[in-house]
């Protein structure tokens, strides 16, 4: 373990040979992956899959599923994309563009497009990190050892995280990979991940650390093997049937989280009440998921006024 051997200055965190001073000191982490161990989100929601959890649990064994579902079976979640920006803290200052989280979002949809599940971008948010001063103090007073990244709940602003979706914050420095905060229901993203490459595994990183956090917070757990992708510091992205019908389960109860139909209906009803700007976000998601549904939404995408932005 290394010694915290620094103070922090008044405009950066404590550092060691240049990289950001946060140790995570648990036999439960990997520090070189994005694994936490967590609790299970809600006791509402751990009711809703204890049908698929007892009698057997996980059985990561059987082979991954490759086919995706029919149009019509999907579940679409909002997803709200942070990117932190700061001009005092280099760990906080990210360089990503737009573009690539948007190519991001399309990778993490291809990873979850077997489970039936497609995220929809809600926005992008650029924005400075909450309570710096707190989280500086509490890296001194522990001398930068924690045993999870519960710490950095305190970085995420409150008034930007309430929506009806989930969220994924991207730093421009993290002691892992990734990780998902379970007080906070936040995955979070480096946004220069180091993994590992197996065979069929996707070369967008981001995408699939991204796409590991959001599986966390639809409660699955770490896989032993190399290829999956709750499996550790790989690019693995498989997902067992066991996982694919747990996360569908939890997904539905996610704020926000809408069917095909129900998705399609509000989007119709958006329309009649001259809300453009929602109507174009529900037709764009329903356009972006893999089937034949997909050239009817664009067609409604089409057919709506120049003017309504997304």
């Amino acid at each position: 373990m290394k010694a915290y051997t620094e103070h922090l200055a008044s405009t950066d965190l404590p550092r060691e040979n240049g990289r950001l001073l946060v140790i995570l000191d648990s036999e439960d982490i990997d520090a070189s992956t994005q694994e936490q161990s967590r609790p299970m989100r809600t006791s509402i929601r751990l009711l809703v899959i204890t049908s698929v959890i007892f009698g057997g649990g996980f059985d990561t064994a059987r082979a991954d599923v490759t086919k995706v579902p029919s149009y019509d079976g999907f579940i679409v979640v909002p997803l709200r994309i942070h990117v932190f920006k700061s001009k005092q803290f280099e760990a906080f200052n990210c360089t990503i563009m737009d573009a690539e989280l948007t190519k991001a979002v399309a990778g993490i949809n291809a990873i979850w497009s077997k489970a039936g599940i497609h995220f929809g971008l809600e926005s992008i948010v650029h924005e400075e990190p909450a309570q710096i001063e707190r989280f500086k103090a509490l890296v001194e007073l522990n001398q930068g050892q924690f045993s999870n990244l519960d710490v950095y709940a305190y970085l995420l602003p409150l008034s930007s995280r309430v929506f009806d979706g989930l969220n994924v914050y991207l730093f421009h420095e993290l002691p892992l990979n990734g990780a998902y905060i379970n007080a906070a229901d936040a995955a979070l993203v480096l946004e220069t991940p180091d993994l590992r490459s197996v065979k069929g595994g996707t070369d967008q990183f981001v995408a699939r650390v991204a796409a590991q956090g959001l599986g966390r917070a639809l409660n699955l757990s770490t896989r032993k093997d190399e290829v999956g992708l709750l499996s550790s510091g790989t690019n693995g992205t498989g997902l067992s049937e066991i996982e694919i019908q747990c996360a569908r389960q939890v997904a539905r109860t996610v704020p926000g989280a809408l069917d095909v139909e129900a998705a399609a209906t509000k989007a119709d009803a958006a329309l009649k009440n001259r809300d453009l700007v929602l109507a174009r976000r529900l037709w764009t998601w329903l356009s972006e998921i893999p089937g034949t549904g997909a050239s009817m939404a664009k067609e409604k995408l089409k057919s709506l006024p120049a003017t309504a932005q997304p």
